[in-house]
Parts: structure tokens; C-alpha cells; sequence
């Protein structure tokens, strides 16, 4: 099938009955063939082909995805190990638990909820989405090993569209991952460095509210690698919703010791950026003589009063009118691992994430 086949999307309605046609097929293949059953490289590459027959027949708006998820398709193998890598390359894809799908699910319906507003509005002049740690663009499910599409191609499906898209990683391999998905679209831009540098130099500040523009940011950091100032901007321009993950795991094991003196200075100093001071020492340790003379700080409260202390800096310091209570997100043995927070400049947004908050948290 030439590269053209689906290259004018008004030609798509002619090809349904053959992409159902195909789908069928490979489902009986699925379903009546122990060869296909047992060999991994063949069911993997037949799973991928079902999984984008399926988007197609029934998500045809999704056709962007389509389009780069093909051409990238073709160029994977799949070794013994199941992990996948293209040829003459070695890009590997996070696995992700469920908690990371429904995040993924909770940006996707908010931010369709989030065009349609403002697409609405005749003063805007333009809804921006913003993903700081974007990735390559997809991930691998941990339970089945199948691709999960991530956040900035979740956001290339949201319709109405997002009028720009600016995608930052710090990571190389995955930025050309972006770039391939850019594809050259008008409005798609993609930075490779320090998110912090880039949201608070390049855009942020075309984000002001004399611009009629505003902006819808994803800040889901790998650990502590969002900086305060960061935040804090972006809360003082009054002109831009954000969700952040607020990484539990990361503070618990490398910064909240029982004793704090047992933390790494450069750990301590990632989480004085990430809280913008050391104002959480105060909250979370006291001082305390030792046996034999001196002092240290020993913990005296836990993560649950760091994140009820977040939210409050989220209000009062950073300027976000409106931060509902967070979402905690728990691993499969029920470990904490994040808390995912939202905070906006507007009381509907806060109205919306909160029903949409309540739906999901009855899944974890």
C-alpha cells in the first residue's frame, strides 16, 4: 500500500469497507490460530495492526494519529525480548501502569471539554496546549505490553483543535520522536531542553492576558525536574490552566528521610527548586538534640500535609484562583506514587475537573 493511499482525508469514507474487511481478518486470525497465538513477534505486529484498524473504524477523527503511527509502524521489529525498536535504532518506550492511563484520560476529557469552551468565545484568539515533559508520544501498556498513545498525540485528537501545540523534552530521541510527529503541521512546535527554561523564556510570556490567548499546560515531570518559578508564572498570567504531577515517589525516596540529614544535598536542593524555598523543612521536620550533643531534623509529619501545603502555595503564592482537592495515584500495590493536581484562573474549569476527578477516582 503506497505511502498517498490515505493522503487526502476526503477520500477516507471510500476506504472503510476495506479497513473493515482487513479488521475482520485479522480478529479470525486472532481468534482460530495457535501459530499466531505463540509466536510473539507475529501476534505483536498483528496486535498493532488491529489496535489501528479499530481506531480507525471507530475513532475516524483520529486520522493524524493514523497517519504517524503507520509510517512509524513499518519501521519497528519486535525482538525476543518484546521490547520494541526500529531499525538502526534503540528508542525505548516507557511502561505504564493503569494510573498513568487514566492521568492520560483525565487530560484528554478535559481538555475536549477546554477547546469547546473557548472555541466559542469571539474574543479568544487562540487555545494553546502545552506538554513539558511530552516524551516520544506513546507508551507501552505494562500488563500487555500495547502501545498506549501518550499525551501529544492525545492532544492532536482533541477536536476542536488546539490552534498551537508546543512539545518540550530534555531527552534527544525522544524530541525527534516529536518532531516526526510534527510532522511540519502548522502550529506544532517542539523544543529540546530544561522545560523550565523554555515555558518561562520562549512561552510563557507570549502567554499575558492582553494576548486573548490562553493555554492549557500538562507539567507531568519523571521526579522533582519542575522548578517553582515555573509555577509560579504561570499562575501570575491568569491566563493559563495547568495539571501537574506532584511526584510523591521521587520526595519519598530520595528526600524524606526520618532523618534529613541522611538526604543527598543535591536531592534536598531539587526539592527546595520544586518548592521554591525550604519552607518545607519547617513543615515537615523539627529539630532534635542527639545522644551524644548536636541537632538534626527529624520528620514529624508525611507526604499527605506536603501536599495539602502544595495546594494552599498553589493559591496564595502562585495566583491559581482555583485548585480542587488533588487526585492521589496509587500503584498496583497500592503505593503512592503521585498526586495529580489541577489548578486554573477559572471557577467553571474548577467545576469541570472536579466532576471529571469524581468519575475517575472510583476507578483507583
Amino acid at each position: 500500500m503506497s505511502e498517498n493511499f490515505f493522503k487526502e482525508k476526503k477520500e477516507w469514507s471510500r476506504y472503510k469497507d476495506f479497513i473493515l474487511a482487513y479488521y475482520l481478518y485479522y480478529l479470525h486470525l486472532a481468534l482460530n490460530s495457535r501459530t499466531v497465538q505463540t509466536d510473539q513477534q507475529h501476534y505483536g505486529r498483528q496486535t498493532c495492526v488491529m489496535s489501528v484498524l479499530a481506531l480507525l473504524l471507530f475513532a475516524p477523527q483520529n486520522y493524524e494519529i493514523y497517519q504517524w503511527i503507520c509510517a512509524r509502524r513499518r519501521r519497528f521489529t519486535t525482538n525476543e525480548h518484546g521490547h520494541n525498536s526500529s531499525q538502526g535504532e534503540t528508542m525505548k518506550y516507557d511502561e505504564i501502569g493503569e494510573w498513568s492511563e487514566i492521568k492520560l484520560d483525565i487530560l484528554k476529557e478535559y481538555a475536549g471539554a477546554y477547546t469547546a469552551i473557548l472555541s466559542k468565545k469571539s474574543w479568544c484568539k487562540g487555545y494553546i496546549y502545552i506538554d513539558a515533559f511530552a516524551g516520544p508520544g506513546q507508551h507501552i501498556r505494562k500488563t500487555t505490553g500495547e502501545f498506549v498513545t501518550g499525551s501529544p498525540l492525545n492532544a492532536l485528537s482533541v477536536r476542536p483543535s488546539f490552534t498551537e501545540y508546543h512539545y518540550i523534552d530534555l531527552d534527544g530521541e525522544k524530541v525527534e520522536e516529536l518532531r516526526k510527529i510534527a510532522d511540519n503541521r502548522a502550529g506544532v512546535h517542539v523544543y529540546h531542553g530544561d522545560c523550565n527554561e523554555k515555558l518561562t523564556q520562549d512561552i510563557l510570556p507570549r502567554l499575558t492576558y492582553d494576548t486573548y490567548k490562553r493555554a492549557l499546560c500538562f507539567l507531568d515531570p519523571y521526579g522533582l525536574h519542575l522548578e517553582w518559578k515555573t509555577v509560579k508564572l504561570a499562575g501570575s498570567l491568569k491566563t493559563v490552566d495547568i495539571f501537574l504531577n506532584f511526584p510523591i515517589m521521587d520526595i519519598n525516596r530520595n528526600v524524606l528521610f526520618a532523618d534529613l540529614g541522611k538526604a543527598k544535598r543535591e536531592d534536598v536542593e531539587r526539592m527546595n527548586a520544586f518548592w521554591g524555598d525550604d519552607g518545607w523543612q519547617q513543615i515537615l521536620y523539627r529539630e532534635q538534640s542527639g545522644l551524644f550533643g548536636g541537632t538534626h531534623l527529624v520528620k514529624v509529619e508525611g507526604f499527605e500535609r506536603l501536599a495539602l501545603e502544595y495546594r494552599k502555595r498553589l493559591k496564595t503564592i502562585a495566583g491559581f484562583k482555583f485548585v480542587p482537592e488533588p487526585v492521589l495515584m496509587r500503584n498496583a500495590k497500592n503505593g503512592p506514587l503521585y498526586y495529580l493536581f489541577f489548578a486554573s484562573p477559572q471557577r467553571v474549569a474548577e467545576k469541570i475537573i472536579s466532576d471529571i476527578f469524581k468519575k475517575y477516582r472510583k476507578r483507583l
